[in-house]
């Protein structure tokens, strides 16, 4: 069960700012979707509650990216 609602978490990304966000999944277990279709559906909620494709797009791919040194 989540903890926070999408829109909670949208407050909390626009607090700090969508530059030092990173979106990513824990799932995989038996009884959750595939990860890349959490991550999917998780990020169909952050832009159907405003987030742009833009800043979805900033947090799930250039961000990790960034972290981890690939370009």
């Amino acid at each position: 069960m989540p903890t926070k609602t999408v829109g909670q978490m949208i407050e909390t990304i626009r607090a700090v700012g969508v530059e030092h966000v990173t979106l990513g999944t824990d799932y995989g277990q038996k009884i959750n979707p595939h990860p890349a279709a959490g991550l999917q559906t998780y990020a169909d909620a952050l832009y159907a509650e405003g987030l742009t494709e833009a800043e979805i797009r900033r947090m799930a791919c250039t961000n990790p990216c960034a972290l981890l040194g690939v370009d």
